[in-house]
């Protein structure tokens, strides 16, 4: 055993460790109910009026590495109802997605943009990389800090 957390009977490769965190194979943890950072973040996020949604913590850690600190992950492509209630308590008035660079995370992308643009200002940020932890501090910096500023 390699003393990740996962349900299989084989260990997987360790290029694929990432998928296999704690709170996702915890008992009773509701992905649905929760966004990861969001005790955090709400303070950012009253404070700057916006809030960034990414798809996994680590998003959320390469965010708070570049001293960006109103972002919360949705454990996934999906925003459920539960997380959209907690976005609507948050004071956020402007949601910028920054949803992972492929079919799923594009996808993502327009079916929170229309579940949310009624209700809140929506910008879909065009990400290079694979993903925005994969994006230097700088150039995260340089996509993400002016479109926070927007809102100010």
């Amino acid at each position: 055993m390699c003393d990740h957390y996962h349900d299989g009977k084989e260990c997987p490769d360790k290029h694929d460790l990432y998928k296999h965190s704690k709170w996702k194979h915890s008992f009773n943890f509701k992905s649905q109910d929760t966004l990861y950072n969001f005790w955090f973040a709400r303070d950012f996020i009253k404070k700057n009026c916006s809030v960034i949604l990414v798809e996994s913590p680590g998003n959320v850690w390469k965010l708070e590495e570049a001293g960006i600190h109103n972002s919360v992950a949705l454990f996934g492509t999906n925003l459920s109802v539960n997380q959209k209630m907690l976005l609507d308590a948050s004071g956020a008035m402007t949601i910028i997605i920054a949803m992972d660079n492929d079919d799923a995370g594009r996808k993502a992308s327009d079916v929170i943009s229309n579940k949310c643009q009624k209700i809140y200002n929506i910008i879909k940020l065009k990400i290079d990389a694979a993903d925005i932890g994969e994006m230097s501090v700088d150039d995260i910096k340089r996509l993400i800090v002016p479109q926070i500023n927007k809102n100010l």
